[in-house]
């Protein structure tokens, strides 16, 4: 009887234990995801920040699709689509090159119609893509 006692407390325990953690996971990923689009929000804006050097997206591509810009200094991102699109480091899917071109995130959401600037400083030519359309390629060359 008592080993009967003994085992229906620790499954209790446990069961606690696998509740708390579910309830703390649940509200870690919605507190995450609520970062992340407070993150885009603040990123997407209607105009692209003064001194940029300006890259359009269009249906058709990526415009130019080339730039050269001194270490340190901004891209801003337009989009002209009719879609949103997501801009990712090469190479896709991983998009591991330069997390610079998307300030960190795995991928950079820009709606119709919205620009978002970003700061590089790493030296190099740096392939970009649409995350959504991976045939949509471009490159940044930093230079010092």
């Amino acid at each position: 009887m008592l080993n009967l006692k003994r085992a229906v407390g620790i499954g209790v325990v446990l069961s606690s234990a696998l509740i708390l953690s579910a309830c703390y996971h649940s509200k870690s990923t919605s507190q995450t995801q609520t970062q992340q689009q407070s993150r885009t929000n603040q990123q997407a804006t209607s105009e692209p920040e003064e001194g940029a050097i300006v890259i359009t997206a269009t249906d058709a591509g990526f415009t130019p699709a080339q730039v050269t810009v001194k270490s340190g200094g901004k891209v801003a991102y337009t989009n002209n689509s009719s879609k949103k699109i997501q801009i990712a480091s090469d190479p896709h899917p991983v998009h591991t090159a330069n997390d610079e071109l998307t300030e960190g995130d795995f991928v950079m959401e820009i709606a119709p119609q919205a620009s978002a600037t970003v700061t590089v400083t790493k030296t190099g030519t740096w392939g970009y893509h649409d995350h959504l359309n991976p045939g949509m390629r471009a490159k940044v060359v930093v230079e010092e």
